[in-house]
């Protein structure tokens, strides 16, 4: 576990984050969505789950998150 927090680390500090799109609305330039789903206590549109993260290097996008 070290090795990995100080490999995000690293990584982290030369410009790599996530993509952060969980519970906020899609946004098609940094998802694919993959799955719908009807949900009754989130409105239409909002991102509930991440099946695969996606990543930025500094505002390059270099993978979309895979969304539900």
């Amino acid at each position: 576990m070290l090795v990995l927090r100080e490999l995000a680390r690293a990584l982290g500090e030369i410009g790599l984050a996530e993509v952060e799109v969980l519970d906020r609305p899609f946004d098609p330039a940094r998802a694919e969505a993959v799955e719908v789903r009807e949900e009754e206590d989130v409105e239409d549109g909002i991102v509930t789950a991440v099946l695969r993260p996606g990543y930025l290097y500094r505002d390059i996008l270099l993978r979309p998150a895979m969304v539900r």
